[in-house]
């Protein structure tokens, strides 16, 4: 069974991981923002290192449905 997804962007989980390995974004709500202006190079490649080396449940990232 997946996680909830309110929990996915704890720390070890899928989005905290892509934004810690950045090195360029902060935590919390402004993580988004700065990932969406990061260059493509850059998150391609932390994507690469996540999907490569912190697989959750065989997939990246769970179906969910929100509530």
């Amino acid at each position: 069974m997946a996680p909830p997804a309110s929990t996915y962007e704890e720390p070890g989980f899928p989005y905290a991981t892509l934004v810690k390995l950045t090195g360029l974004c902060p935590s919390g709500p402004a993580s988004f923002a700065c990932l969406q202006n990061l260059p493509f190079e850059t998150l391609k490649t932390v994507s690469v290192a996540i999907m490569t080396n912190e697989v959750l449940n065989d997939q990246l990232w769970q179906p969910t449905v929100g509530r």
